[in-house]
């Protein structure tokens, strides 16, 4: 595994705190969005980069953690999906599908660039900006919650190809 890949695998991001709530509607047009923690480039089971390219950003409030899952996707499909796993004081398994739908309880906005599950044309990208309760995140008592966030997609060419990002999320 590269060395890069390895800085990404074991990051701990600090969440930066927002003065003011953030609105969820699929575009990333608040300020607080230009300074967000970031995952960077998921990676693949061999700890190269990962294609297509994904990532998450993540930010907070005392109420909050939001994070922006963006995807480029030449077939941009409903079930598309990220799915996240937070391991602190119990685990916790969401999934975050390109349609929209996500677990009760969390507002999901999304912005498509392309059509959904339109086999033959072009798209290029999707992003979903979500608000996920902190009271269900199993943050430890110092704070800090392990997150594995994952996107598993299928290109044109018919080729499974998965990457992922694993660190500590710190809320400080």
């Amino acid at each position: 595994m590269s060395a890069a890949a390895t800085a990404l695998l074991l990051a701990k991001l600090v969440i930066p705190q927002v003065a003011a709530p953030i609105q969820i509607d699929g575009e990333l047009d608040e300020i607080a969005w230009t300074a967000p923690a970031r995952t960077g480039q998921f990676v693949d089971a061999s700890g190269q980069l990962a294609s297509p390219y994904s990532d998450a950003r993540l930010l907070r409030d005392n109420q909050f953690l939001y994070v922006a899952f963006y995807a480029a996707d030449e077939d941009v499909r409903s079930t598309d999906a990220f799915t996240v796993t937070f391991t602190g004081s119990r685990t916790v398994t969401m999934r975050f599908a390109a349609s929209g739908k996500s677990p009760n309880g969390i507002r999901v906005a999304r912005d498509v660039d392309g059509s959904v599950d339109a086999p033959t044309d072009d798209d290029e990208e999707w992003l979903l900006e979500t608000a996920i309760p902190l009271a269900s995140i199993p943050f430890t008592s110092d704070g800090e919650v392990t997150a594995t966030i994952s996107r598993c997609d299928v290109t044109k060419d018919r080729v499974r190809r998965c990457g992922s990002w694993r660190g500590t999320l710190v809320k400080r």
